[in-house]
Protein backbone atom coordinates (compact mmCIF):
# COMPACT_ATOMS: atom_id res chain seq x y z
CA UNK A 1 0.00 0.00 0.00
CA UNK A 2 2.17 2.90 -1.24
CA UNK A 3 0.24 5.65 0.57
CA UNK A 4 0.63 3.97 3.94
CA UNK A 5 4.28 3.20 3.20
CA UNK A 6 4.91 6.90 2.56
CA UNK A 7 3.12 7.82 5.77
CA UNK A 8 5.24 5.38 7.76
CA UNK A 9 8.43 6.86 6.33
CA UNK A 10 7.26 10.36 7.22
CA UNK A 11 6.54 9.27 10.77
CA UNK A 12 10.05 7.91 11.22
CA UNK A 13 11.83 10.81 9.52
CA UNK A 14 9.74 13.54 11.09
CA UNK A 15 10.29 12.83 14.79
CA UNK A 16 11.57 15.91 16.60
CA UNK A 17 13.94 14.77 19.35
CA UNK A 18 15.30 17.50 21.59
CA UNK A 19 17.72 15.11 23.30
CA UNK A 20 20.53 12.81 22.18
CA UNK A 21 21.13 9.30 23.44
CA UNK A 22 24.22 10.46 25.30
CA UNK A 23 22.44 13.36 26.99
CA UNK A 24 22.03 12.64 30.71
CA UNK A 25 18.59 13.04 32.20
CA UNK A 26 18.75 16.16 34.34
CA UNK A 27 16.99 16.48 37.64
CA UNK A 28 15.01 19.40 36.30
CA UNK A 29 14.38 19.30 32.58
CA UNK A 30 13.38 22.56 30.88
CA UNK A 31 9.66 22.94 30.09
CA UNK A 32 8.63 20.71 27.22
CA UNK A 33 7.75 22.18 23.91
CA UNK A 34 4.47 20.92 22.56
CA UNK A 35 5.93 18.80 19.73
CA UNK A 36 9.35 17.72 20.97
CA UNK A 37 10.79 14.79 22.92
CA UNK A 38 12.86 15.12 26.07
CA UNK A 39 14.72 12.83 28.45
CA UNK A 40 14.40 9.06 28.53
CA UNK A 41 11.53 8.83 26.03
CA UNK A 42 13.57 10.69 23.42
CA UNK A 43 16.56 8.39 23.85
CA UNK A 44 14.43 5.26 23.47
CA UNK A 45 12.60 6.60 20.43
CA UNK A 46 15.86 7.69 18.81
CA UNK A 47 17.25 4.17 19.26
CA UNK A 48 14.09 2.71 17.77
CA UNK A 49 14.31 5.13 14.87
CA UNK A 50 17.81 3.95 14.00
CA UNK A 51 16.71 0.31 14.22
CA UNK A 52 13.76 0.96 11.92
CA UNK A 53 16.12 2.59 9.45
CA UNK A 54 18.13 -0.66 9.51
CA UNK A 55 14.95 -2.71 8.96
CA UNK A 56 15.27 -4.27 12.43
CA UNK A 57 11.63 -3.76 13.31
CA UNK A 58 11.45 -6.55 15.89
CA UNK A 59 14.09 -4.89 18.09
CA UNK A 60 12.65 -1.44 17.36
CA UNK A 61 9.34 -2.59 18.80
CA UNK A 62 11.10 -3.63 22.01
CA UNK A 63 12.46 -0.10 22.48
CA UNK A 64 9.15 1.48 21.49
CA UNK A 65 7.28 -0.66 24.03
CA UNK A 66 9.69 0.56 26.72
CA UNK A 67 9.06 4.13 25.63
CA UNK A 68 5.28 3.65 25.62
CA UNK A 69 5.41 2.31 29.18
CA UNK A 70 7.09 5.43 30.59
CA UNK A 71 5.02 7.63 32.92
CA UNK A 72 4.00 11.20 32.16
CA UNK A 73 4.38 11.05 28.38
CA UNK A 74 2.97 14.01 26.54
CA UNK A 75 0.20 13.56 24.00
CA UNK A 76 2.69 14.30 21.21
CA UNK A 77 5.18 11.72 22.49
CA UNK A 78 2.43 9.09 22.66
CA UNK A 79 1.25 9.92 19.14
CA UNK A 80 4.73 9.47 17.67
CA UNK A 81 5.51 6.28 19.61
CA UNK A 82 2.22 4.67 18.54
CA UNK A 83 2.72 5.70 14.93
CA UNK A 84 6.21 4.23 14.92
CA UNK A 85 4.86 1.01 16.46
CA UNK A 86 2.22 0.89 13.74
CA UNK A 87 4.87 1.39 11.07
CA UNK A 88 7.01 -1.48 12.38
CA UNK A 89 4.02 -3.79 12.78
CA UNK A 90 3.08 -2.95 9.20
CA UNK A 91 6.56 -3.78 7.93
CA UNK A 92 6.35 -7.11 9.79
CA UNK A 93 2.99 -7.85 8.10
CA UNK A 94 1.23 -7.70 11.47
CA UNK A 95 -1.62 -5.64 10.09
CA UNK A 96 -4.09 -6.05 12.97
CA UNK A 97 -1.43 -4.82 15.38
CA UNK A 98 -0.61 -1.98 13.01
CA UNK A 99 -4.24 -0.85 12.93
CA UNK A 100 -4.45 -1.03 16.73
CA UNK A 101 -1.29 1.06 17.14
CA UNK A 102 -2.43 3.66 14.61
CA UNK A 103 -5.80 3.84 16.39
CA UNK A 104 -3.95 4.62 19.63
CA UNK A 105 -2.04 7.38 17.84
CA UNK A 106 -5.31 8.91 16.61
CA UNK A 107 -6.83 8.84 20.11
CA UNK A 108 -3.68 10.14 21.81
CA UNK A 109 -4.58 13.78 21.30
CA UNK A 110 -1.10 14.60 20.01
CA UNK A 111 -1.80 14.86 16.29
CA UNK A 112 -2.49 18.01 14.35
CA UNK A 113 -5.87 18.00 12.56
CA UNK A 114 -4.39 17.26 9.15
CA UNK A 115 -2.16 14.51 10.57
CA UNK A 116 -5.16 12.94 12.28
CA UNK A 117 -7.18 13.03 9.06
CA UNK A 118 -4.35 11.49 7.03
CA UNK A 119 -3.73 8.73 9.56
CA UNK A 120 -7.44 7.85 9.77
CA UNK A 121 -7.59 7.65 5.98
CA UNK A 122 -4.64 5.30 5.94
CA UNK A 123 -6.15 3.16 8.70
CA UNK A 124 -9.27 2.80 6.54
CA UNK A 125 -7.18 1.76 3.54
CA UNK A 126 -5.29 -0.76 5.68
CA UNK A 127 -8.56 -2.22 6.95
CA UNK A 128 -9.78 -2.59 3.37
CA UNK A 129 -6.50 -4.18 2.29
CA UNK A 130 -7.00 -6.69 5.13
CA UNK A 131 -10.49 -7.53 3.81
CA UNK A 132 -12.11 -5.77 6.75
CA UNK A 133 -14.25 -3.98 4.20
CA UNK A 134 -17.17 -2.91 6.39
CA UNK A 135 -14.92 -1.46 9.10
CA UNK A 136 -12.95 0.44 6.46
CA UNK A 137 -16.10 1.76 4.81
CA UNK A 138 -17.59 2.94 8.11
CA UNK A 139 -14.40 4.86 8.90
CA UNK A 140 -14.38 6.37 5.40
CA UNK A 141 -17.98 7.52 5.79
CA UNK A 142 -17.07 9.23 9.06
CA UNK A 143 -14.14 10.93 7.34
CA UNK A 144 -16.33 12.12 4.47
CA UNK A 145 -18.84 13.57 6.94
CA UNK A 146 -16.02 15.59 8.53
CA UNK A 147 -14.07 16.40 5.36
CA UNK A 148 -16.40 16.50 2.33
CA UNK A 149 -13.64 18.28 0.42
CA UNK A 150 -11.94 14.86 0.09
CA UNK A 151 -14.46 14.33 -2.72
CA UNK A 152 -13.92 11.58 -5.26
CA UNK A 153 -10.85 10.30 -3.41
CA UNK A 154 -13.24 9.05 -0.74
CA UNK A 155 -16.32 8.26 -2.83
CA UNK A 156 -14.41 5.82 -5.03
CA UNK A 157 -12.98 4.02 -2.00
CA UNK A 158 -16.44 3.89 -0.47
CA UNK A 159 -18.25 2.22 -3.35
CA UNK A 160 -15.33 -0.18 -3.76
CA UNK A 161 -15.24 -1.20 -0.09
CA UNK A 162 -19.02 -1.59 0.24
CA UNK A 163 -19.06 -3.59 -3.00
CA UNK A 164 -16.28 -5.85 -1.73
CA UNK A 165 -18.39 -6.36 1.38
CA UNK A 166 -21.23 -7.30 -1.02
CA UNK A 167 -23.39 -4.57 0.50
CA UNK A 168 -24.39 -3.16 -2.85
CA UNK A 169 -27.21 -1.03 -1.48
CA UNK A 170 -24.64 0.92 0.55
CA UNK A 171 -22.22 1.06 -2.37
CA UNK A 172 -24.74 2.54 -4.81
CA UNK A 173 -25.12 6.10 -3.41
CA UNK A 174 -21.36 6.51 -3.35
CA UNK A 175 -20.97 5.07 -6.86
CA UNK A 176 -23.62 7.45 -8.20
CA UNK A 177 -21.91 10.41 -6.52
CA UNK A 178 -18.57 9.27 -7.97
CA UNK A 179 -20.19 8.88 -11.42
CA UNK A 180 -21.87 12.29 -11.34
CA UNK A 181 -18.66 14.07 -10.32
CA UNK A 182 -16.57 12.53 -13.12
CA UNK A 183 -15.83 14.59 -16.22
CA UNK A 184 -15.14 13.20 -18.72
CA UNK A 185 -16.66 9.83 -17.88
CA UNK A 186 -14.60 6.81 -18.88
CA UNK A 187 -16.12 3.39 -19.54
CA UNK A 188 -15.38 2.22 -15.99
CA UNK A 189 -17.85 4.73 -14.54
CA UNK A 190 -20.70 3.27 -16.59
CA UNK A 191 -19.61 -0.31 -15.92
CA UNK A 192 -19.76 0.24 -12.15
CA UNK A 193 -23.33 1.56 -12.23
CA UNK A 194 -24.36 -1.20 -14.62
CA UNK A 195 -22.89 -3.78 -12.24
CA UNK A 196 -24.60 -2.33 -9.17
CA UNK A 197 -27.99 -1.88 -10.84
CA UNK A 198 -27.81 -5.49 -11.99
CA UNK A 199 -26.96 -6.83 -8.53
CA UNK A 200 -29.65 -4.69 -6.92
CA UNK A 201 -32.27 -5.84 -9.45
CA UNK A 202 -33.02 -2.32 -10.68
CA UNK A 203 -34.00 -2.94 -14.32
CA UNK A 204 -35.31 0.56 -15.02
CA UNK A 205 -32.12 2.23 -13.79
CA UNK A 206 -30.04 -0.37 -15.61
CA UNK A 207 -31.99 0.13 -18.83
CA UNK A 208 -31.15 3.82 -18.73
CA UNK A 209 -27.42 3.30 -18.14
CA UNK A 210 -27.10 0.53 -20.76
CA UNK A 211 -28.88 2.68 -23.34
CA UNK A 212 -26.41 5.49 -22.66
CA UNK A 213 -23.52 3.05 -23.00
CA UNK A 214 -24.84 1.79 -26.35
CA UNK A 215 -24.96 5.37 -27.61
CA UNK A 216 -21.24 5.73 -26.79
CA UNK A 217 -20.02 2.19 -27.62
CA UNK A 218 -22.47 0.86 -30.25
CA UNK A 219 -20.01 -1.79 -31.47
CA UNK A 220 -20.07 -3.64 -28.13
CA UNK A 221 -22.17 -6.76 -28.77
CA UNK A 222 -22.32 -7.62 -25.07
CA UNK A 223 -24.12 -4.34 -24.42
CA UNK A 224 -26.73 -5.22 -27.04
CA UNK A 225 -27.22 -8.61 -25.45
CA UNK A 226 -27.75 -6.93 -22.09
CA UNK A 227 -30.10 -4.45 -23.70
CA UNK A 228 -32.21 -7.24 -25.22
CA UNK A 229 -32.43 -9.02 -21.86
CA UNK A 230 -33.50 -5.79 -20.18
CA UNK A 231 -36.16 -5.15 -22.82
CA UNK A 232 -37.61 -8.58 -22.13
CA UNK A 233 -37.47 -7.98 -18.39
CA UNK A 234 -39.30 -4.66 -18.71
CA UNK A 235 -42.11 -5.92 -20.94
CA UNK A 236 -40.69 -5.00 -24.35
CA UNK A 237 -40.25 -8.51 -25.69
CA UNK A 238 -40.94 -7.52 -29.29
CA UNK A 239 -38.00 -5.13 -29.41
CA UNK A 240 -35.84 -7.71 -27.67
CA UNK A 241 -36.74 -10.35 -30.27
CA UNK A 242 -35.71 -7.99 -33.08
CA UNK A 243 -32.30 -7.35 -31.51
CA UNK A 244 -31.77 -11.05 -30.80
CA UNK A 245 -32.65 -11.87 -34.40
CA UNK A 246 -29.98 -9.49 -35.67
CA UNK A 247 -27.44 -10.83 -33.17
CA UNK A 248 -28.12 -14.40 -34.28
CA UNK A 249 -27.02 -13.43 -37.81
CA UNK A 250 -23.78 -11.75 -36.82
CA UNK A 251 -21.69 -14.45 -38.51
CA UNK A 252 -23.17 -13.41 -41.87
CA UNK A 253 -22.22 -9.75 -41.64
CA UNK A 254 -19.24 -7.60 -40.81
CA UNK A 255 -19.10 -6.05 -37.32
CA UNK A 256 -19.82 -2.64 -38.86
CA UNK A 257 -22.90 -3.98 -40.66
CA UNK A 258 -24.21 -5.66 -37.52
CA UNK A 259 -23.71 -2.44 -35.55
CA UNK A 260 -25.57 -0.45 -38.21
CA UNK A 261 -28.51 -2.86 -38.20
CA UNK A 262 -28.67 -2.79 -34.41
CA UNK A 263 -28.60 1.01 -34.35
CA UNK A 264 -31.52 1.09 -36.76
CA UNK A 265 -33.68 -0.62 -34.12
CA UNK A 266 -33.10 2.40 -31.89
CA UNK A 267 -34.41 4.85 -34.47
CA UNK A 268 -37.80 3.24 -34.89
CA UNK A 269 -40.71 4.97 -33.15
Amino acid sequence: MPTLKRLCLLIVSGVNLSCAVSTPIMAADPPRQERTFNGEAGALVLSAQHLMGSEDHVTALVWLQKAAALPNLSAYEKSVIYQMQGSSFYELDQYDNAVAAFDLAVSSGGLLPNERKTLRLNIAQLLIAEHRFEEGAILLEALYAEYPSLGTKITELLWQSWSQAEQYDKALPWAERWFNAASPKERKYYDVLNFLYKNLNMPIKRTDIVQKMIAIWPEDILLWQSWAALLTQTGRAGEADEINSILSQKENFTPAEITQRLLQTQKQP
